[in-house]
């Protein structure tokens, strides 16, 4: 089977980053064979961007947990604090702000809770774990 080819020069993004490619024939010196390696390449890159789902707001005195469904262990989660200074010229001084990500791991659910019984609980609610399963913690 012969796949379309792609001229790599002829890719572009849309407005909703979108790859869109110009549908060629093989020339100067390309085979169809290195326009497979190529699709291959690109289809192996795309399966692995990462998407943004979404962002939480802390709740003072709360902790982040993670539950990772495929080992079915609850811990809490690990951040990355940046600090960084940002000069406010309303009152002239540079400003402290304090951003924090979250590292995030493959097959884990993500949720803010009091503590890790709470969490728990919340874990049923949800229907993520049975009523009488019992989860390991770290």
């Amino acid at each position: 089977m012969i796949l379309p080819a792609i001229d790599l020069l002829n890719c572009r993004m849309t407005a909703k980053n979108r790859i869109t490619m110009d549908i060629l024939t093989p020339h100067e010196g390309i085979t169809n064979k290195k326009i497979y390696e190529t699709q291959i390449e690109m289809l192996e890159r795309k399966q692995n961007e990462y998407k943004w789902i979404g962002q939480i707001t802390a709740v003072p005195g709360h902790t982040l947990f993670k539950f990772n469904t495929e080992t079915r262990v609850a811990s809490k989660a690990t951040m990355k604090t940046e600090f960084h200074t940002v000069f406010n010229p309303k009152t002239g001084t540079f400003d402290v702000v304090k951003k924090s990500d979250i590292v995030v791991e493959k097959n884990c659910y993500y949720e803010q809770a009091l503590n890790l019984k709470n969490f728990i609980k919340r874990l049923r609610r949800r229907g993520l774990i049975g009523e009488h399963e019992q989860v390991k913690t770290e």
